[in-house]
This record gives structure tokens, sequence and C-alpha cells, in this order.
């Protein structure tokens, strides 16, 4: 009698698989684009502005990717950086300067707390309440929503110290923007959290199986709360972002965020249903969307407006191409144990 176990963690095999696919797929898109307009994509300016536009998706999409990986999801979080943003935007307004490193510090202190506390309320909300993190996370982000557009009246807070909005203009060695490191410190601290800790085990066998994870011991309510809370800061740390980048916030950025920030989960190699996927993935989605989006801007013919409408199709064929990968490898699994 063989001995099954109750539930199989994502093999290194599989993972370095789907890194060696997305990889290929970025040279791929990379080269495609370099050869449609060498001139414009290769150039110095288009470069670095990539390098600066996707921190702002980017660190989204890894808390994305940590809901889903819990077999959940966080719609909340576009609302809940653009409320971060408005409520540190507005700190730094109320001082006299705002040019002190005390208020830049204050008003990035409250912003993160207050996303991460945000987070907790949506994860609570699952976790103690039985709510389906979809119809969850879409509440609290029409209520975080609708509290930005009470506080700021719909308009923006503009006008911000400069000195806050420097750190978003200025580039390590004068070429590589400080934004893009930060993206690459997040994302480096992301991997480190889910493949040395234990709490990004208990992330993992709750994703496979909650109901084998329970036996085993695992408190999925606080894994659950643990998870958006993470969400919830990197969100704010996004927020920051928007912030610093156009001196600004209002409650409207990045509404088109949240599709993409699923679709870059998902071509990452996570999976919808949990359990399965890698922030080394999720980082090469990043890049593989940015240099795809920045080569559709090369192309003056082409209407931005057609992004969604391309964003929309290439997420129903990576799922349902991840179905059909994931059948296919069960099956595999179910004969390996016979």
């Amino acid at each position: 009698m063989i001995k099954k176990t109750p539930f199989k963690l994502a093999s290194p095999e599989l993972l370095s698989q789907n890194t060696t696919r997305l990889f290929l797929m970025l040279i791929s898109v990379f080269g495609l684009a370099c050869l449609f307009n060498p001139q414009i994509f290769l150039s110095f300016n288009n470069l670095q502005s990539m390098s600066k536009q996707l921190p702002e998706y980017g660190v989204m999409s890894i808390a994305m990717a940590l809901a889903m990986i819990a077999g959940g999801i966080d719609l909340s979080l576009v609302a809940n950086a653009n409320l971060t943003a408005v409520l540190a935007a507005m700190i730094l307004k109320a001082q006299p300067t705002g040019n002190d490193v005390t208020d830049i510090l204050l008003a990035c202190v409250v912003a993160l707390a207050c996303g991460t506390i945000f987070g907790m309320a949506g994860g609570s909300l699952i976790a103690f309440f039985s709510i389906p993190p979809m119809l969850a996370t879409l509440g609290m982000q029409q209520l975080l929503r609708g509290a930005s557009v009470v506080i700021t009246g719909g308009r923006a807070v503009s006008s911000l110290p400069l000195a806050y909005s420097k750190f978003g203009n200025t580039n390590l060695f004068g070429r590589i923007p400080y934004l893009f490191v930060l993206f690459l410190v997040v994302a480096a601290a992301a991997a480190v959290v889910l493949s040395k800790t234990k709490y990004g085990v208990r992330l993992y066998m709750m994703g496979t199986n909650r109901t084998a994870a329970r036996y085993a011991g695992i408190i999925s309510s606080s894994v659950i709360v643990t998870t958006h809370a993470i969400a919830g800061l990197l969100a704010a740390v996004a927020g920051l972002i928007f912030t610093v980048r156009f001196n600004s916030a209002k409650p409207d950025n990045g509404i088109s965020y949240t599709l993409q920030c699923i679709l870059v989960a998902v071509l990452g190699g996570v999976n919808p249903k949990g359990g399965h996927g890698s922030i080394g993935g999720v980082v090469l989605a990043v890049f593989i969307l940015q240099v795809l989006s920045s080569a559709l801007n090369t192309f003056e013919a082409l209407s931005s407006f057609y992004r969604d409408l391309l964003w929309g199709g290439a997420l129903i064929v990576i799922l349902i191409v991840t179905m059909l990968l994931d059948n296919r490898n069960e099956r595999r699994l179910i004969a390996s144990l016979k």
C-alpha cells in the first residue's frame, strides 16, 4: 500500500521550468521590440523610463501574488495605494515647510502603517467572517476609494515638497533610478520571506490544501491576516512611489493596475487556485509586461485604448494555458501515486 501525502508543494523542477520559460519569453519580447523599432526602444531615455514605470505596479504585483498563493485575491490594492498616498500627501502639505526629513519620515510611516491596517481589515473579513476573498477585498476597494474621494473632494493633492519628490527623479550612478532599486529590494525581501521563513512554508501549504494544512497545525486565519497585512504594506509602498514620481496624489491613480497585477501574477506562474508561484517568476513577468507596454508605445498609430483589450485577452489565454498545464500535472501526479 502506497502512502499518499495530503498535499504536495511545487517542486524545484517545476519552478525552474517556469523561470526558464519566462526568461525565454522576456528575451523574445525584447528582441521583437528591438527588431520593429530599435532607434526609439533601445534609446537610453526609453530604457530609463521603463525602469521608472515598472515599480508602480511591480510592487503591487508582488502583493497580489502573495494573496493568490494563499488561494485568494486582493482587489483593494490600488485603492489602498491611493488612499495611503493621499494621507501622506496631506501630512506633507500640512507641515510648515514639508522639506524637513522628519516631516517626510512621518508621512511615510503613517502611510505604511495605514496600508498595513487596511490590509489586515480585509484579511480579517476573510479569516474571521468567512467572506470570499473576492467579495471582501472588493468591498474594501469601494470603502477605501470612497474615503479617498471624501478626503480630497475628488481632486488631486499636488505641489508637494520638492525634497520628497527628489528621490523619484534621482538615479544611482546617474543612470539607474532609485525607484527601480527599491523594487528589486522589495522583490528580494519577499522572496526571502517566502523561501526562508516558517510563514512562507505555511502560506504555500495552506494555499495547496487548506484542510490538510489545518490538520498539520497551521492556523489559517493567522496566515490569511498576515498575508493581507503584508499586501497592504506593499500597496502603501506603491502609493508612496506614485506620489514620489508625480509629486501628487489622487483617488483614481492607476485604475487599470488591478487587472495588470493579476495578469503579472498569473503570467509569473502563480496558480489562481493557490499554493504555487514564486517571486522570481513575478519579477520576470513584470519585466515582460513593461517591455511589451513600452514597445506598444513606440507605435504612434496604435491607440493606448487598445491596451486594456490586449491585457484582458492575454489574461484569458494565460488562464486557459495554466488550467491545461495544471490538469496535465495533476494527472501525472495521480499516475505516479498508483
